[in-house]
């Protein structure tokens, strides 16, 4: 299902994952709690959901047999991480004057006093722990054009799938240390990337045969987790996927595929007419990167100024990052700030 210029089934995926986004961060921190401490670990699918969706959109939107000009790749460089790196710096200014201004009102949460700390930071290569995914996308997008083409060889695809198969195999039992994890990211998680690009290329020319993938995708992903869950537990490794998550390896991967191709094959085969709901859902998936942001600074303020049980700050912080987003956004459009784009290239959101 398509509305206008949007994949309707994949703006569900998203905003079902920036929502998820947002309840992992506020369970965080109430793990103390064996339940919190369960539902917190199995809502870890959410960045798979993201993943898959930015490059399903990257290759739906690109024609197997297009040809772009180099300088317009290096233009749609630019502008994507202008997109990915200026709101993250704009998040970390803003959430760095409100702690200094108003320390009664916000804590910090994530952050340090430290020029050391706020360099890394500002390059990516540490600091704020949620700069990770504004690294892996910025990675992705450069990335991006050269991962497609290989998806869309019949002769080197299914070699590549099968050595990105076996490198998050092994670090599923041999794991990469964290602190490397920002720089070796990209290689596994271009394995969904890869995923994203098959879909929505079959999509296009097939839809049954791309809910037969889908099928395949949950078959082998359950398989491939039931087997790698008792093989870790038998090692006496840890079953967490935040310690499978940096980088992400087969084991965390094929939990997130299994909950992403449920979400395809459940979303993808119902009609949605309610016009309301759309339009939220569209809004939420339009505008996950920003509520990512604004989020982390509601939460700050929330968890230092109201004392609420966990599932009234879900709903409380929910509530006021889409509004602040829904506020940032109409200001935006006052002021003629958002970017247009080359129709050539499109708009990979």
């Amino acid at each position: 299902m398509k509305t206008s210029t949007r994949f309707f089934y994949i703006d569900c995926i998203r905003a079902v994952a920036i929502i998820g986004m947002v309840i992992t961060h506020v369970l965080a921190l109430h793990l103390d709690s064996p339940g919190m401490s369960i539902l917190w670990n199995y809502l870890h699918f959410v960045v798979v959901g993201l993943v898959f969706c930015s490059a399903y959109v990257f290759a739906a939107s690109r024609p197997k047999d297009e040809v772009i000009p180099r300088r317009l790749w290096v233009t749609w460089f630019g502008k994507r991480v202008f997109r990915l790196y200026l709101p993250f710096i704009l998040y970390v200014l803003v959430h760095y004057s409100l702690w200094y201004a108003l320390p009664t009102l916000f804590w910090g949460y994530g952050l340090h006093k430290s020029v050391s700390y706020v360099i890394s930071t500002l390059l990516l290569t540490g600091g704020v722990d949620i700069g990770w995914l504004t690294l892996l996308f910025i990675q992705l997008a450069i990335l991006s054009p050269f991962l497609l083409t290989v998806s869309r060889n019949q002769k080197i695809m299914p070699l590549v799938f099968i050595i990105y198969t076996a490198i998050t195999l092994i670090m599923s039992f041999y794991r990469i240390p964290i602190q490397d994890s920002r720089m070796i990211g990209w290689l596994p998680w271009s394995y969904i990337a890869f995923l994203g690009y098959v879909y929505a290329d079959t999509q296009k020319h097939d839809a049954r045969l791309a809910n037969l993938y889908v099928r395949g995708a949950l078959v082998v992903g359950v398989l491939l987790f039931i087997i790698l869950r008792i093989t870790i537990s038998a090692l006496g490794q840890s079953l967490m996927f935040s310690v499978h998550k940096y980088p992400p390896d087969l084991y965390y991967l094929s939990y997130g595929i299994i909950l992403t191709s449920l979400m395809l094959l459940v979303i993808s085969n119902r009609a949605f007419t309610f016009s309301p709901v759309t339009r939220f859902i569209t809004f939420l998936s339009k505008r996950a990167y920003a509520i990512f942001f604004i989020h982390i600074i509601v939460l700050d303020f929330v968890w230092t100024t109201m004392h609420l049980v966990w599932w009234e700050e879900i709903i409380v912080i929910g509530t006021l990052s889409v509004l602040a987003t829904y506020v940032w956004d109409r200001l935006q459009k006052k002021l003629s700030l958002r970017q247009t784009y080359d129709p050539r290239l499109g708009d990979t959101d």
